[in-house]
Order: structure tokens, then sequence, then C-alpha cells
């Protein structure tokens, strides 16, 4: 991992100045539709990125749903532009939000979940197996057509060894 970057794990833990300054994180990136939802997924952020000056660049985020009656967090990951190429940086990120919340919530969650909403995202999941390397396993399609991959805290997979 590059040291210029520290990934801080918060989930459920966020004060209200790191609240308003991972809003204020999104509404300078523009990364959510609406003010409104921006308020509503703050204490959904589970990981932050922050770079070599402490500004958040990155974060994770995690929601609770169901697959096959099974409880997972489903991710939301959002980096800035100019980095959100660096898909190092997005693994990290996954791999400290997994483990930690393995750590901690493994006795009620099953595992960790995505949604590939971002459709550079969803051609990379259907013509590489980068995500399959990473550790995940294809679940299928949401009603959005969107690809929702897996991987269980108790079989862990790729990356997340």
């Amino acid at each position: 991992m590059d040291n210029k970057y520290k990934y801080y794990y918060i989930y459920k833990k966020l004060t209200q100045d790191i609240k308003q300054a991972v809003f204020n994180f999104w509404v300078k990136n523009d990364a959510l539709p609406s003010i409104k939802t921006a308020l509503e997924r703050l204490d959904d952020v589970c990981v932050l990125l922050l770079n070599e000056k402490n500004e958040i660049i990155g974060e994770f985020s995690v929601y609770v749903d169901y697959i096959s009656e099974k409880p997972y967090f489903f991710a939301r990951i959002f980096i800035e532009r100019n980095h959100s190429k660096n898909y190092i940086l997005m693994q990290e990120m996954s791999k400290v939000a997994f483990m930690l919340l393995k750590k901690e919530y493994s006795d009620k969650i099953t595992g960790l979940a995505i949604v590939l909403e971002n459709k550079k995202f969803d051609r990379i999941g259907k013509n590489t197996d980068r995500f399959q390397k990473a550790g995940y396993t294809f679940l299928g399609l949401n009603r959005k057509k969107q690809q929702i991959w897996y991987v269980d805290f108790k079989n862990p997979k790729g990356i997340y060894r």
C-alpha cells in the first residue's frame, strides 16, 4: 500500500465533525443525486480514504440488504475523480472494510456484496475476470439489470483471504 494514503475504519463511530467533512466531500464532488440522499447515507460510511494532507479523497459505505434471506453488507464506493482510476485504492479500501466488518459483525452478517451501479464497472464485470480474481462470486442481475457480486465472511477468496 502506498504510504501517502491512509484508511480509517469509522463504521458507526462518526462524530459530527466527520459527518460534516464527509458531507462536504460528497457535495464538493457532486457524488450523490441530492442533499437529502447525502444526509440519509451519512450513517452508512464505513471507511474513509485520506491523502497525505489528511483530506478525504474516498469513502466506502455499507447498508444491510438480503441475498437469499441472508443479511449482507452492500457496499458503495466513491473516490474523487482524479484518483478514481486507481483500482488499488478501491481494493485496499474494500479489504480494510471487509476485514474489520467481518471481525465485528460476522456473527450477524453473512458477507459483503457490491452492486455495479457505475457503467464503467459494469463493463469490467462483464468483460474481465477482475471481480472473480478479487474474490467475488457473481450472483446475477437486480431489477435495474445491474450486476451483483458477493463474498462471504466465512469463505473469503481472492484479496479477502
